[in-house]
């Protein structure tokens, strides 16, 4: 899963948002990869906060996505950012 989040308020996003999505992606077993500023290699890019999270499945995102938990924290979340997120399959090595 990889999510770009427009920041409108970096410190309540940090402060409010982030504590209660992290405990609620940790209890539904994601596992973070990569997280933070992204740096434009090419073309152009949404100012914000990029995430990438793995999943073991993606039903199990779906499960977090729609929890209660989860809910409750994007709730107070979208009042600090702007959410794009994307799920994709991932590839198994050769």
């Amino acid at each position: 899963m990889i999510a770009i989040n427009e920041l409108s308020n970096p410190d309540g996003y940090r402060k409010e948002y982030l504590p209660k999505a992290q405990a609620a992606i940790k209890q539904y077993g994601g596992i973070y990869v990569a997280a933070g500023p992204g740096t434009i290699v090419d073309g152009s890019f949404p100012k914000g906060r990029v995430v990438i999270l793995k999943w073991e499945s993606m039903d199990a995102l779906h499960k977090w996505h729609e929890s209660a938990e989860y809910q409750a924290a994007l709730k107070i979340g979208k009042t600090f950012a702007h959410y794009n997120v994307v799920a994709i399959d991932g590839v198994q090595p050769k």
